[in-house]
């Protein structure tokens, strides 16, 4: 059975306009069955967006969130909905990641986004 704060925030998930209200809610789930309430309404609510993808970017969007949260918290959602940090996986949550190792993974993640967005153009309206 769902809690009474977990059907509220499944009627009010196709509003929501941010992350940070949808992990509010991600937050309010207990159990697996909550977690998979929530994450359905949530990929519902980013379909007409995401299309096929969906449920891909659900799973990220999740994962990365955690890396907000202390590891205590973390580890709790990342079990609830079976989840992993795209970048850290779940070492983040259960100690093992240290400040130097994320330091290290974001200057390769922003050394890799170099070579991989497109360059801007410099538009000279002079």
């Amino acid at each position: 059975m769902l809690s009474l704060a977990v059907q509220a925030h499944i009627a009010k998930m196709p509003t929501y306009r941010t992350m940070g209200e949808s992990m509010k809610a991600f937050c309010s789930a207990t159990t697996k069955e909550e977690a998979a309430a929530l994450k359905a309404a949530y990929i519902d609510s980013i379909r007409h967006i995401q299309g096929e993808q969906s449920e891909e970017v659900a799973n990220q969007n999740i994962g990365y969130m955690t890396g907000y949260y202390d590891r205590a918290e973390a580890a709790r959602l990342l079990e609830l909905y079976d989840a992993s940090h795209p970048v850290f996986g779940r070492s983040h949550a259960d100690g093992t990641l240290t400040s130097e190792q994320a330091f290290e993974l974001g200057k390769k993640m922003g050394e890799q986004s170099k070579r991989t967005t497109p360059p801007t153009v410099e538009v000279d309206n002079g």
